[in-house]
């Protein structure tokens, strides 16, 4: 998705709208599934010399559950989206790389399902411990305990 600065005046507002393909997103990652297109509503100003690009997106994407290996859908809905670009500006601005690092930024580092109140996995049925009980969990585990018993010369 392009625009052109020399095309906005100085109280223009460019309204950029469309969808995208969620190949722009390149997620070649195992646990990744990008299917869905990317519903693009932006509007671009100019601010003096500074070219202002706000508004919104929205997309799904399959993240695989790193408890359960089950797909999850994942809706992101980015309703502040804001870029800017500084002079000197290119004949035509893409928005391409900007939208696609701010999808991937939304993104968990570890996707997981909601567990019920009994800590089960709605899909497998299989029951989790809490994090906090989790053997050798980082919040208290083994591998702390362990490590305060180590003497340091000094």
């Amino acid at each position: 998705m392009k625009f052109y600065p020399a095309e906005i005046g100085a109280d223009e507002i460019l309204p950029l709208s469309g969808r995208l393909p969620a190949s722009i997103l390149e997620l070649n990652e195992e646990g990744i599934k990008a299917e869905t297109e990317i519903v693009v509503d932006l509007h671009v100003q100019r601010d003096g010399e500074t070219m202002i690009v706000m508004g919104k997106l929205q997309t799904a994407l399959q993240l695989q559950c790193g408890r359960c290996p089950e797909w999850l859908d994942y809706p992101i809905a980015i309703d502040d989206f804001c870029v800017t670009f500084e002079p000197p500006l290119a004949t035509s601005i893409d928005l391409t790389e900007p939208i696609r690092e701010d999808i991937i930024l939304r993104l968990p580092l570890r996707a997981a399902c909601q567990l019920d109140d009994e800590h089960r996995c709605p899909r497998s049925g299989k029951s989790y411990p809490p994090a906090n009980e989790a053997p050798g969990s980082i919040l208290g585990g083994e591998a702390w305990q362990d490590l305060d018993k180590l003497k340091i010369k000094e």
